[in-house]
């Protein structure tokens, strides 16, 4: 999905020796949000899923 590969992306920028320090803490705020959305988005997910299932 889009949403994994801006995480896989982000994890990367985030840890990357060679760059700045900001620039890493910038992406680790990033990959923050992404991760969360990530979660927010499955638990949306599984409450359809029970919904659907419940009628």
């Amino acid at each position: 999905s889009i949403l994994a590969l801006k995480i896989y992306h982000m994890k990367e920028e985030a840890t990357r020796s060679d760059a700045a320090l900001a620039h890493r803490e910038k992406c680790q705020a990033k990959l923050e949000v992404l991760l969360e959305q990530k979660s927010d988005l499955s638990q949306a997910i599984d409450q359809l899923l029970a919904d659907i299932e419940s009628g």
